[in-house]
């Protein structure tokens, strides 16, 4: 989890117990701007989920940090330690490059 709250990103997942994905909640406006997110970033409702929520069968478990967002809606800037070369890569997902 600290590997993706280094980068800015509020949420982080393990697929399959093993991979680890990171990614930004609407709530953290500072990684999308404060524009919306692009449509297939955001993460589906828990209603729209179905079963998988409740009876352990989901393949990727999330998890968000529940820490205050500073000013502007982003992850406080002692907790981050972005690299100019991933800073860039989380621009062109937000954006559609990627």
């Amino acid at each position: 989890f600290e590997f993706c709250l280094s980068k800015g990103l509020d949420l982080f997942g393990l697929v399959k117990g093993a991979e680890c994905r990171c990614g930004a909640s609407r709530l953290n406006s500072g990684v999308w701007r404060s524009a919306d997110p692009r449509p297939g970033l955001e993460l589906a409702d828990s209603d729209k989920i179905g079963s998988c929520a409740t009876d352990g069968a989901c393949p990727l478990r999330v998890y968000r940090w529940l820490g205050p967002f500073v000013s502007g809606g982003s992850v406080p800037d002692h907790l981050m330690m972005p690299r100019l070369e991933e800073s860039v890569l989380v621009d062109s997902v937000v954006k559609g490059r990627l």
